[in-house]
Parts: structure tokens; sequence; C-alpha cells
């Protein structure tokens, strides 16, 4: 069983999403495997409202609370965590937003990942995690991953980095 960047075991597979690459992988990280994605919802809509003091006349609203991969070192052939963890807020708590999860991976300045995830989520705090396994050919260096979400007009994002060696 895979764990979140807190530790926590991440339960259960995610179901009726659609994962697209509109780059999938490239260049360096062509002919890695992208693993099961899995999600849970860490807090509900009430409590996550309170946290980020939000207000209905907001509008539909997404913040991105953290990005983590792990492990942040790895060698050509393993398997990085790429998670995310964002606030959906709404006005309507029974409302479900049309969610799109994007994740960029950049070395050298150059796009070598680009996956997208939709699903449909309601208002709370939400973990998702894919896994990437890399290929063995993986250039070493300091890959950038950027993580966006997006939904019915909000949209956050936030990066962070992970270093393959030899």
């Amino acid at each position: 069983m895979r764990l979140d960047q807190f530790g926590n075991s991440i339960p259960r597979q995610a179901r009726g999403l659609s994962l697209t690459g509109s780059r999938g992988l490239i260049g360096t990280l062509e002919g890695g495997a992208i693993g099961a994605i899995f999600q849970r919802r860490e807090r509900g809509c009430l409590a996550t409202a309170m946290r980020h003091t939000y207000v209905p006349q907001e509008g539909v609203k997404v913040i991105v609370e953290r990005v983590w991969v792990g492990p942040a070192h790895v060698k050509p052939g393993q398997t990085v965590d790429i998670v995310v963890t964002y606030a959906l807020l709404a006005p309507d708590t029974s409302q479900t937003v049309r969610v799109t999860e994007r994740r960029e991976i950049r070395f050298n300045d150059r796009v070598v990942a680009n996956l997208a995830l939709q699903i449909d989520r309601q208002p709370g705090t939400w973990s998702s995690a894919l896994w990437l396994t890399l290929p063995p050919r993986t250039e070493p260096g300091t890959y950038t991953t950027t993580v966006s979400v997006q939904g019915a007009g909000g949209r956050s994002r936030a990066s962070t980095a992970f270093v393959v060696g030899r």
C-alpha cells in the first residue's frame, strides 16, 4: 500500500477518472510507466471553508495546499509519487465540480511529462496521487514538477522538485 506525504496509507483507487497526456511522457521520461491514481478526501466542505475563511460570494475557488514528490532522490527505474493536496470550495456544498489536475514535469527547461486527470469532485480538501516509474535511461539531474488544479473558473498551482541520480 502506498503512503501520502504525511505517511498515511492511500486506501482506494480513484474511480470515474480520465487520465490524458497531451504530451504524455517524452524526452528523458519516454518509456516510463504511469501507475495507479489514488484519491482521498482529507476534510469535508465546512472544515475546508473554515480553514480558508471562504465565503460563498467568492464563487468556486481552488487552493493548492501542497505538492509533494517522493522520494526526493531516486535512480532511473525507480518510482516517484506525485501527490497534490488541494481545497475545492463552492457556494453550494452539494455541488459537484469538474476538476482538472495537471502534472507537468520539466527537465532542463523542457517539458518531459504533461499529464492531466479529470474528475468530478464535491467541495472539500482532496489528496490525489499519481505514480510514475522512471525509465532505466532517465537522465540524472533535477526535475521540476508543477501541479495545477482547475475547476469552474478557479485555478491554483504549486511546484516542487525531485532529483534523479545514478
